[in-house]
């Protein structure tokens, strides 16, 4: 599988109230509520609004951001971007002309904060069930 292949695309018209969980690249154009784990690339489209906390490798946004980010790998913050919230990642760029408003935190030993896709959807599948 070509590890830059998106697995999952969210379109604008689209609204979601939850958790969403990616094993692989997802695009996100869309409106959510909720809370965003992934293991790999989530890049956040120009049309987002989110209104949700993000844990992945690595996180690219273009669009409206209010939540936490945190990041294995690296955040990027394109110019088209507005996020409140904090961000914690090793790597934290910010283009000119994104707007941000909170607090970075550039650690190397992020990843103890994570926890794999599968349990995370274990997990949720649980409390479900019960």
């Amino acid at each position: 599988m070509d590890a830059n292949r998106l697995e999952a695309i969210l379109g604008a018209d689209t609204k979601i109230s939850g958790n969403l969980f990616f094993k692989g690249p997802a695009e996100i154009n869309s409106q959510i509520d909720g809370e965003i784990v992934g293991e790999s690339l989530i890049t956040i489209g120009q049309t987002a609004i989110l209104k949700t906390n993000i844990k992945s490798s690595e996180v690219i946004i273009y669009g409206n951001v209010t939540g936490d980010i945190v990041a294995k790998e690296k955040v990027s913050l394109k110019n088209t971007s507005v996020v409140t919230g904090n961000i914690q990642a090793p790597i934290i760029s910010i283009e000119d002309g994104a707007i941000f408003n909170g607090q970075c935190i550039m650690k190397q030993d992020v990843a103890s904060s994570f926890v794999k896709v599968e349990d995370t959807i274990e997990d949720a599948i649980e409390d479900i069930e019960e």
